[in-house]
């Protein structure tokens, strides 16, 4: 019984490991983008992914627009949603999640290696203000660490999964 519950164990903590030391998925930033090369016209139309859910709720509610239909109170947009880049600049990325007249969302990094991460207007105790579809939203807390995360086959970039040195004969 010992032995048996050891194998579970350790299949359950080493299968995982193994599948995503394979995967050929990484979080945006640019080093990445330095590093393979990518110009800004390259990045536009890349597929991406969001790394968590990002959920925005409307700022200023108002009964007729809701009503109507116009204007949703919430959306929701769940980690691993599908997007594409339209734009690109120096450290920021517009990514479309759905299509519509101003449905985008900017992501962004600090510095080489930070991650692009949801961006906002102006974020204050951790919600971010910011607009989608022509109308004022709140970013819900947490939203603020939402990366960005390329497939390198969709780069054209295949990783090698192992290398070994054989060293140098004199």
């Amino acid at each position: 019984m010992k032995k048996t519950v050891l194998l579970f164990f350790l299949l359950g903590a080493t299968i995982p490991i193994l599948l995503s030391s394979c995967s050929s998925r990484v979080l945006v930033n640019n080093a990445m983008r330095s590093e393979l090369h990518l110009t800004r016209n390259q990045l536009i139309g890349l597929p991406v992914e969001n790394s968590g859910k990002i959920t925005l709720y409307a700022a200023e509610p108002s009964a007729s627009l809701y009503s109507s239909g116009a204007i949703p109170q919430e959306i929701t947009i769940p980690k691993g949603t599908p997007g594409v880049v339209v734009f690109a600049f120096a450290n920021k990325l517009v990514v479309r999640f759905e299509y519509g007249e101003g449905k985008t969302l900017v992501f962004g990094a600090n510095d080489e290696y930070t991650e692009y991460k949801l961006m906002a207007e102006d974020w204050e105790d951790g919600h971010g203000s910011l607009s989608y579809g022509g109308a004022t939203y709140f970013a819900e807390p947490g939203s603020s660490d939402v990366s960005l995360v390329v497939d390198l086959k969709d780069v054209g970039v295949t990783r090698n999964k192992h290398h070994k040195v054989r060293g140098i004969k004199y």
